[in-house]
């Protein structure tokens, strides 16, 4: 029953969207955020901490490794790799085993989402990945919804603000 229930919140969330949003291979999302990141990240109720974080690209395309660094937390890898319809992850948290999952990739303008559901804090839930772009970089917003609670809307688990650095900064034509 939680399958059907979840993918019937998932079908909600995405007829919800504007019609311009379309399932997207991962290329134009790794092309967009291949390079070297800083800025701020902030959990519900705590202070921003400094970021930085390299995204390197696959030659194909087909694959898109984040190195996240948060100040006064383990560093985390995100490994995005396209298989057929669906990206999965592996997430790696310092010492901890690493997390496997499969999301859909959607592009709306120039903005992505990555839907899929895994289980948060040990509680089932629709996990939503946002990359949106904003002057001089890219927000990217972590939300879940969880499935074992009657709250209807995403929350928002951590938000991240990045600009490019110095060295990574397209040059001037």
């Amino acid at each position: 029953m939680t399958s059907n229930y979840s993918n019937a919140l998932l079908l909600s969330c995405l007829l919800a969207w504007p019609v311009t949003a379309a399932k997207s291979p991962l290329f134009p999302l790794c092309e967009a955020l291949s390079g070297t990141w800083q800025g701020t990240s902030a959990e519900p109720g705590q202070s921003p901490k400094s970021t930085s974080m390299q995204a390197v690209c696959s030659a194909d395309g087909l694959q898109l490794f984040i190195a996240l660094n948060i100040r006064g937390h383990a560093s985390e890898s995100w490994w995005f790799t396209q298989q057929q319809n669906d990206v999965r992850l592996l997430l790696g948290k310092g010492e901890l085993e690493p997390v496997v999952r499969r999301f859909s990739l959607y592009q709306q303008e120039d903005g992505f989402s990555l839907l899929g559901e895994g289980e948060v804090t040990e509680r089932p839930a629709l996990i939503r990945l946002i990359f949106e772009p904003v002057p001089e970089g890219w927000q990217w917003l972590q939300q879940v919804q969880f499935l074992d609670d009657d709250f209807t809307d995403y929350q928002v688990i951590r938000g991240i603000g990045l600009s490019r650095t110095a060295a990574n900064q397209p040059a001037p034509g």
